[in-house]
């Protein structure tokens, strides 16, 4: 934990397979399964890709933790290991890896704080199956260092399911001249931004966070343009992405005001339109309403990316003659 805190964790990107790396670490912990008479089963869906490319060894990590504690408090039942995928965008997608039992579960109050260092569901937890209370949040640390995250839901007496999302790149096997080769990991090659992410659909927003920290960027989220309105109020960014419908107030109505606060000021913050409406003319119409840059959704990465350089490199003073 304080190698992760202190920044001296460093990601290594290798070539791996899921499903063997998941299998072997059934077979490390099989002995414990067998002795308690848990079932364990495998779901890997079938669509996910044979080879990816990511930090396995810190991958392992989280999922050897969240495996052994499955099997410390399950006394019956069984735990299963499940990935899908969430996302994918040309060579990036974004996996869903489950870890569930029917153990003992948690109650409300106890998962607000689960992920907290030395944090155990009570003390009587600590005393009958002992531990430190670190495992999770060394668990959620390593997530986020790879752009992901880790989220938990639970029932208590009924077991519980924990969620790793986490971005990886499909390693691509062959090429024409018949060399294995990886795609390439480095998709922003400029300097890392500061990026308000306004968007109200929670998978959207995981994956979005997820790519862009990848990418090296920091990120903060809100979930209508009112929330982001507030949060620009106070803090700054180098790049917004905004999503046009939304609930509350839209991406149009909080660009406005946005614009009409800067009269007063001077400053101009560099905005992107995100919309599922890609019709004819809608570009030229989110230019003219003040939007520095537009997407279509459903998002595609290298568009977004060259988008998001373009509207960096230009500044606010060129971006609406460009076209």
């Amino acid at each position: 934990l304080s190698k992760v805190e202190a920044g001296r964790v460093e990601l290594e990107n290798t070539e791996f397979c899921l499903r063997s790396m998941v299998n072997e670490l059934i077979c490390s912990q099989q002995q414990n399964i067998t002795n308690k008479g848990l079932i364990h089963r495998l779901s890997i869906a079938d669509n996910i890709p044979q080879l990816l490319v990511g930090d396995q060894l810190r991958v392992k990590q989280i999922l050897l933790n969240l495996l052994g504690n499955a099997i410390k408090f399950t006394e019956t039942g069984s735990i299963t290991i499940s990935a899908t995928i969430i996302e994918q965008y040309e060579s990036r997608l974004l996996l869903d890896i489950v870890v569930e039992d029917t153990g003992l579960g948690m109650p409300p109050n106890i998962l607000e704080h689960i992920f907290m260092p030395f944090t155990q569901g009570d003390s009587s937890t600590t005393r009958r199956y002992g531990g430190t209370g670190l495992g999770l949040t060394i668990s959620r640390r390593l997530a986020e260092l790879m752009g992901g995250s880790i989220h938990v839901e639970s029932v208590e007496g009924y077991g519980s399911s924990f969620h790793i999302l986490i971005p990886f790149t499909v390693a691509v096997s062959k090429e024409k001249n018949g060399q294995p080769v990886i795609v390439g990991d480095k998709l922003w090659d400029g300097l890392p931004l500061r990026i308000l992410l306004v968007e109200d659909n929670v998978i959207n927003t995981n994956f979005g966070v997820a790519l862009l920290k990848k990418m090296g960027h920091r990120v903060t989220t809100a979930e209508n343009g009112r929330e982001a309105l507030d949060i620009l109020e106070t803090d700054s960014f180098d790049l917004v992405l905004m999503d046009i419908q939304m609930p509350v107030m839209n991406g149009e109505e909080a660009l406005a005001i946005l614009r009409e606060r800067e009269k007063n000021t001077g400053a101009h913050q560099l905005v992107i339109a995100l919309t599922a409406f890609a019709f004819k003319g809608n570009r030229e119409k989110f230019l003219h309403q003040g939007f520095d840059g537009y997407n279509s959704k459903p998002i595609d990465l290298g568009a977004l990316i060259n988008e998001m350089k373009r509207v960096i490199r230009i500044g606010p003073s060129e971006s609406k003659g460009s076209y």
